[in-house]
């Protein structure tokens, strides 16, 4: 962290337990995943910057149980701050088109955004966590 000055890092980091179906997670500087198939307050994480600005060295973990028909998707912040028109497309419109999916699935939530983004000025990069009945 203190090698980053004057740049900074986002991060978003997870470990899943596939026993417990327990998805424990951090973030920093990062948006919290969406959260298909079950209630989900992202607007209840706590905010947290980016690694290397030198204001915080904490970042509190987060749980989700992953039941069936469950799906967590983590994504950069390039995906909603597409612009359609001269607006950001929003985590909103993000997670709608996840949810179109009958699976959700990160190439096809990536394939998505290419076709309703006019401009995408950032990365994007998507992982979709999904269970499922075998």
């Amino acid at each position: 962290m203190r090698e980053l000055r004057p740049n900074f890092v986002t991060v978003i980091a997870g470990i899943y337990d596939p026993g417990t179906g327990d998805l424990t997670y951090a973030k920093a500087g990062h948006a919290p995943p969406i959260v298909l198939g079950t209630d989900h307050a992202p607007a209840a994480e706590e905010l947290v910057p980016p690694i290397g600005l030198g204001v915080g060295e904490e970042w509190p973990e987060y749980r989700v149980r992953l039941g069936e028909g469950l799906s967590v998707c983590f994504f950069t912040d390039g995906l909603q701050d597409a612009e359609v028109g001269d607006a950001r497309l929003g985590r909103d419109a993000v997670e709608q088109m996840l949810a179109a999916h009958d699976v959700p699935d990160a190439g096809r939530l990536l394939g998505d955004l290419e076709g309703v983004a006019d401009r995408v000025c950032d990365d994007t990069a998507a992982v979709v966590l999904s269970r499922r009945r075998s």
